[in-house]
């Protein structure tokens, strides 16, 4: 039983690779912004980005920033998350 489940992971990890593989093939670079800094248009640990409806993008760090870009990565404005854990509130400041 143990060597079926050991066959039936190597299989799915090599699906997943093959599968990985392919996506990949279908995708193209297309620019990249931002350098590691805490100033504007820079980040430290990036880890939520959104777009809205017209194209701006938002990217939040580890700073607890909120940072807005245009479709060309040109900065636009941020505000600093506050974040009151005890009555779960979010304040943000420009």
């Amino acid at each position: 039983m143990k060597n079926n489940v050991k066959l039936y992971v190597i299989l799915l990890l090599l699906l997943i690779a093959i599968a990985g593989s392919v996506l990949a093939d279908n995708y193209s670079f297309i620019t990249k912004w931002g350098s590691l800094g805490s100033g504007n248009g820079q980040f430290n640990g990036p880890h939520t980005i959104a777009v809205d409806g017209s194209g701006f993008v938002y990217v939040s760090d580890q700073y607890d920033r909120i940072q807005k870009f245009n479709t060309n990565g040109t900065f636009i404005t941020s505000w600093v998350v506050l974040v009151l854990e005890m009555a779960n509130l979010i304040v943000l400041k420009e």
